[in-house]
């Protein structure tokens, strides 16, 4: 018999903060631009979201763009469109700001910041299978301090 599997806790507060900033990947370049490993944690510089749903397909996106600086930015990542983010969470709180009305939600860094009233922000940046001949970037978890809370349906 499987079980479902259930949070137990949480990190909070500057225990939550204290974590993500230790683990911080200090070569996220070779992930992003070198593609040796598959997974980093990353604070970025900037960043910018986009939500949007297709009321007549369903199709619904989330999206995210970033600039880390230095040598770690890819051309997808800090383009106009950004990679896809693929956090349930994440997916769950665009969705509910979205609500029944908009169709399409996009935050500059600033207003992203001020809607999740965010100290910080974090990212884990993965990359995907080969699909036509490349590893794609994608958001695999999006980590605020404080953390925030998403309906999930």
């Amino acid at each position: 018999m499987r079980h479902r599997p259930r949070l137990l806790r949480r990190l909070e507060g500057e225990r939550r903060a204290q974590f993500l900033a230790r683990y911080l990947d200090p070569a996220p370049e070779d992930v992003l631009v070198h593609q040796t490993r598959s997974l980093c944690l990353v604070q970025p510089r900037e960043v910018w979201v986009r939500f949007s749903l297709d009321r007549y397909s369903g199709k619904y996106e989330a999206r995210m763009g970033f600039v880390l600086g230095g040598d770690a930015d890819h051309p997808r990542a800090t383009g106009r469109r950004g990679v896809s983010v693929t956090d349930l969470q994440w997916q769950a709180l665009g969705r509910e700001w979205l609500g029944e009305e908009e169709s399409s939600l996009t935050l500059d860094h600033d207003a992203l910041y001020q809607r999740l009233d965010a100290e910080a922000l974090y990212l884990t940046v993965g990359l995907s299978r080969s699909w036509q001949g490349e590893y794609w970037p994608m958001v695999v978890g999006v980590h605020v301090v404080p953390d925030y809370e998403a309906k999930s349906e």
